[in-house]
């Protein structure tokens, strides 16, 4: 409740409504004998101070059937993400939450649909969380109780914005993940902590199995997300994304290296370039496609 009024001071409606069709999901998950938990980046948002739109709830000590069944008496089901255990709940006016069961994703082969998933409503709240990339989105909520759920340390990572991998042998199964710790260092102005640097490091030269779609769309958020883009491009850079992604940019940095004594550095010129445009999307209220280019 609190956190509606919080919304409704602020005037999200939108926001507001989300939020108001979650607990309305929770408390019928809990009539059913389940338990529905915040996860994800909405729960990390909160903790950084900034209010999200989506919302993602994962639910336990329900069979999937069960779950599907009530989800579907709270709104319209889009069936995209079914096969990963995700059922899509639309409002309207773009608002979308997210339910799922606990489960493991395991590889099997290469590309993006290489995974075979299995979903346990069994599941501990610990496991369930071992699977998130980074231990910032680690973090789980109850909605209902407010109680806190962080297996990995993920409230501490937040308090001094740190990026820090939750579990480094699920971590190499997505190459992607690389490019998703870039865009969260740009919006969230995150220091790498040196064992996670030297993981996305080693994960880098597989960036070339990333269909160029799901690369773009890391790309999208890094640049229209972050307050400061440059944050996420340095990473790109240090840990070799860019010398995979996109050689050509190389170039500026090798000519910034030998004209440094006439006081050229064309990469520290687009690193500022970016970071002003961020500044001029902002001030103008692009729309996402204007602010792209």
């Amino acid at each position: 409740e609190v956190y509606l009024e919080r919304l409704d001071a602020l005037e999200l409606h939108e926001q507001k409504t989300a939020y108001e069709k979650v607990l309305d999901i929770a408390r019928a998950i809990k009539t059913a004998g389940g338990r529905a938990l915040l996860v994800g980046g909405s729960v990390r948002d909160y903790f950084f101070g900034k209010i999200p739109k989506d919302f993602d709830l994962e639910v336990y000590g329900l069979s999937a059937s069960r779950v599907e069944q009530i989800v579907r008496t709270k709104g319209k089901v889009n069936e995209v993400g079914a096969a990963f255990g995700i059922l899509k709940l639309s409002f309207g006016h773009g608002i979308e939450v997210d339910i799922s069961l606990p489960r493991v994703d395991s590889k099997v082969s290469e590309g993006h649909k290489g995974f075979e998933v299995k979903t346990n409503p069994s599941m501990s709240i610990t496991e369930a969380a071992r699977r998130r990339d980074f231990t910032m989105n680690s973090v789980c909520a109850d909605p209902l109780t407010g109680e806190v759920f962080d297996p990995f340390g993920g409230m501490k990572d937040i308090a001094e914005r740190r990026l820090r991998v939750t579990d480094k042998e699920r971590f190499a199964d997505d190459p992607l993940r690389v490019m998703r710790g870039a865009q969260f260092v740009g919006r969230f102005g995150l220091e790498v902590d040196p064992e996670s640097m030297q993981i996305l490091q080693e994960m880098t030269p597989r960036l070339k199995e990333i269909s160029k779609e799901r690369v773009l769309e890391e790309w999208k958020k890094l640049l229209l997300k972050s307050e400061k883009p440059s944050l996420g491009l340095s990473l790109c850079m240090a840990v070799g994304a860019i010398g995979v992604l996109h050689p050509e940019l190389l170039a500026m940095r090798e000519r910034a290296q030998s004209q440094a004594q006439e006081g050229v550095d064309q990469w520290m010129h687009a690193l500022m370039s970016v970071d002003e445009a961020a500044k001029i999307v902002r001030r103008e209220s692009l729309s996402s496609e204007e602010a792209f280019i």
